[in-house]
């Protein structure tokens, strides 16, 4: 297993990570969300040039990504996949762990990210990593009801 920062080449494999790891709940999100979820290829690339692209690998395959933009109030998680067939092997948390050692060497002291309320998987990982639910009541995103979650680092 390996995570590296993501190359342009790699946009292909990530877009079919987003498809296959979010494609089984296509149908609870909104057409808007799930266009905002699953990018295409020219998606991600734009995805990487906001903030930071990481992959896991295992036997030279793309398992997973995770990405962060840079805001005004720390730095944003999004992009966020396993694929299926990988799920249970902690690969979410280690993408997790390289990126709070980024926030943390580069000085950013909130990480902050959303997720849907019908992916209990991921909100469970969030709050075992030390995120805190910061959801304001009926928050949306694009039609979807989410679950906002934010961890800040000392």
């Amino acid at each position: 297993m390996k995570i590296r920062i993501a190359t342009p080449g790699d946009c292909e494999c990530i877009a079919a990570v987003l498809e296959g790891a979010f494609s089984p709940f296509k149908s609870l999100y909104t057409d808007d969300a799930y266009a905002l979820t699953v990018l295409t290829p020219e998606g991600v690339l734009k995805r990487m040039t906001e903030g930071i692209t990481w992959v896991i690998e295992e036997k030279q395959s793309i398992m997973g990504t995770g990405s962060i933009a840079y805001t005004d109030n720390g730095l944003y998680i999004t992009g966020m996949a396993v694929l299926p067939v990988a799920q249970g092997k902690k690969l979410g948390r280690k993408l997790l762990e390289v990126i709070e050692q980024y926030a943390r060497q580069h000085r950013h002291q909130r990480m902050h990210l959303l997720t849907t309320t019908f992916l209990p998987r991921a909100k469970a990982l969030y709050e075992k990593f030390g995120f805190q639910d910061i959801t304001q009541n009926g928050q949306h995103f694009k039609g979807v009801k989410v679950l906002s979650f934010e961890k800040w680092l000392n």
